[in-house]
């Protein structure tokens, strides 16, 4: 048994499994496997990961690619709990990666895991060549959604195997995932770092199957948490308006003022370009 395994599924990702790969293998922390689970990908996806393998065998790292079919990402996910051997998983799927090079490094001396169940971390927002900091949201914030992105996070394999992610829903199974635990008085720690960085326009994006998602699980559960439910709906009827104001206003605006409102907006909520929020010599995209 190794401190951590670091999953990556993946499904037709020629485009984006590379960067992941090398943040992967950048990790100065010399204790942990990396695994692949390929969904049966008919582009070059496996062939990338798998040349990679010369790499890993020479830093003495556990490296295993795993193509085989599965029925989506919490499926894929599940079958490399199964597979893994580490004490803690972390999964960073394809498109996303981690901060820098320290993070296993700097997550093992936190002294956090000899207590913990769940330890957690921020992370970094990429939208296209953009790039925003955002930190962990309180535990609290579990009534509503996942305060921290499964990607910033590590859980203890032996929770992933006796609790694999429900294939009911599509989108917030690791939000079911969690809460469930938070619900059973498990042990969450906040580590003040980014853990990874991850691209807005993954498979999550989709903010009203998201928000449809997450309004199931809240209405399924055992303990029904019937404000909770009611922000969540009156949130979603917000966002539908504002998106069909989007759809039969916005369009008429000039695509040149579009573009410097976008402008406007994006620097109003921090986002960065990569130099800005990447220092010299550290892990850039």
């Amino acid at each position: 048994m190794c401190k951590f395994s670091v999953i990556t599924v993946c499904l037709n990702a020629e485009s984006e499994i590379e960067q992941t790969i090398r943040s992967v293998l950048n990790q100065t922390y010399p204790d942990f496997e990396y695994l692949i689970k390929d969904g049966g990908s008919q582009d070059g996806t496996v062939s990338i990961a798998q040349s990679f393998a010369p790499a890993f065998a020479q830093r003495g790292i556990p490296y295993r690619v795993l193509s085989r079919r599965d029925s989506g990402v919490y499926d894929a996910m599940n079958q490399a709990a199964c597979e893994a051997r580490g004490e803690w998983i972390n999964y960073m799927n394809a498109g996303d990666w981690f901060a820098d090079g320290s993070v296993l490094e700097r997550t093992a001396q936190s002294g956090l895991l000899e207590t913990a169940d769940v330890v957690y971390g921020d992370r970094i927002l990429r939208n296209g060549d953009l790039f925003r900091y955002e930190k962990a949201y309180a535990l609290e914030e579990f009534r509503f959604r996942l305060p921290f992105g499964h990607q910033s996070s590590f859980t203890r394999g032996e929770l992933l195997r006796a609790l694999p992610f429900s294939l009911k829903y599509r989108l917030c199974s690791d939000y079911h995932f969690f809460l469930q635990l938070y619900r059973e008085g498990r042990r969450f720690a906040c580590m003040p770092m980014a853990v990874a960085v991850y691209d807005i326009h993954g498979i999550s994006s989709d903010w009203k199957k998201n928000h449809l998602d997450r309004l199931r699980i809240l209405e399924e559960m055992p303990v029904r948490d019937d404000e909770a439910i009611r922000w969540l709906r009156a949130r979603l009827k917000k966002k539908e308006r504002k998106e069909w104001l989007h759809r039969h206003f916005f369009r008429y605006i000039p695509s040149q003022l579009r573009q410097k409102r976008r402008a406007r907006m994006n620097a109003g909520a921090g986002w960065k370009t990569a130099e800005e929020m990447f220092p010299l010599g550290k892990d850039r995209p």
